[in-house]
């Protein structure tokens, strides 16, 4: 017996609940907690201090402080302090996401840490909570801000890509409206298709708020998100270059390895996705989209730094740039090569 909650519609009458519980405890050898025992006296919908509820054994059990008490780990007084519990949560959120991020967790498992342990403290607040829309998206706000700040999350990089399945090609991560809105929409889906009759009332009193999307809210969100992500000119461009590629060689979706496997750096991982999603600043990008002018005033120049034959974009540096291809890009592309080369030996080799 745990978290058990008395009703009476007044004071004669919680005491005798009290007695039966004790009574009944006594029975199964178990003993009430009073530190965490309290009285709440209401009358007329107003709050009314009273000395406490004395129990046959002696032992008086209190009034309930100002500061409320808790129940299934949701602070209540005379109704639910929903202000304050909000706070809580957000604040043990946000202390959990910066301990993940000082970590020295690979990439994988630092996302994985926050969908579990992080986003795990507001999960378990859906559907008691009435969380609106403006404060979710605010806390998936700062969210993104403090990954960035943790170097976690390129500031440039793409929203929608964040949130899609490592095996997608994603980052993983779980948003905390997301994470609220299924969590309503399965407790709501529970409640509508239960036989229990405490359950049914629940239900047409609309106790449960939200409600259920076609298909699923989860399922309808990601195809969103994967939709928004390869009409993007800049985010989805190595996107759609990938998936026509495999279309073509009718491949399978090898090139997430990489990402399923997460063992790189939250650093190091951030800055190829950006890479990836051509949200490096590079000359290109500060021309063409940022408009930045230089010390005399004009129009920052779109041709490399390093050759000044072609415009400066993230593939150029990354594999075209005559220069940086005699010295250092050399060495790089060596080792891939040699890399790739002793992966198709091993592949190809015979079963001996």
């Amino acid at each position: 017996m745990d978290d058990l909650k008395l009703y009476g519609k007044n004071e004669k009458q919680v005491s005798e609940l009290v007695r039966t519980v004790e009574s009944y405890s006594k029975d199964i050898r178990m003993e009430f907690g009073m530190s965490k025992c309290a009285v709440l006296h209401v009358v007329g919908g107003q709050r009314h201090r009273v000395d406490g509820l004395e129990l046959p054994s002696g032992e008086v059990m209190k009034d309930v402080d100002q500061d409320g008490y808790k129940y299934l780990g949701v602070l209540q007084t005379d109704g639910m302090m929903t202000k304050e519990m909000k706070k809580k949560v957000r604040d043990e959120y946000f202390r959990r996401l910066k301990l993940l991020l000082k970590s020295q967790l690979y990439a994988g498992n630092l996302i994985a840490g926050i969908n579990a342990w992080a986003i795990g403290i507001v999960r378990y607040t859906a559907g008691v909570l009435e969380w609106t829309k403006k404060e979710l998206k605010q806390m998936d706000i700062q969210t993104r801000k403090t990954l960035t700040m943790h170097g976690a999350f390129h500031r440039n990089s793409s929203v929608d890509r964040l949130y899609l399945k490592r095996k997608e090609g994603g980052r993983g991560l779980i948003s905390v409206e997301d994470c609220v809105k299924e969590e309503e929409e399965n407790l709501l889906k529970y409640v509508q298709n239960s036989n229990e009759w405490m359950l049914q009332e629940v239900n047409r009193l609309g106790v449960i708020k939200g409600s259920i999307v076609t298909g699923g809210y989860k399922s309808k969100v990601h195809a969103e998100r994967k939709v928004r992500l390869l009409g993007k000119p800049l985010h989805g461009r190595f996107f759609k270059e990938l998936k026509d590629e495999q279309e073509r060689r009718r491949d399978g979706p090898r090139s997430w390895d990489w990402v399923k496997s997460g063992y790189l750096t939250k650093s190091t991982e951030a800055y190829l996705f950006a890479a990836q999603e051509q949200a490096l600043s590079t000359r290109s990008r500060r021309s063409r989209i940022h408009q930045e002018t230089d010390e005399e005033g004009e129009n920052v120049s779109q041709m490399c730094r390093i050759c000044g034959e072609k415009t400066e974009t993230v593939a150029h540096l990354a594999g075209s740039c005559g220069l940086l291809m005699k010295g250092p890009g050399t060495v790089r592309h060596d080792k891939v090569g040699a890399r790739v080369h002793w992966e198709f030996l091993v592949y190809e080799a015979p079963d001996s």
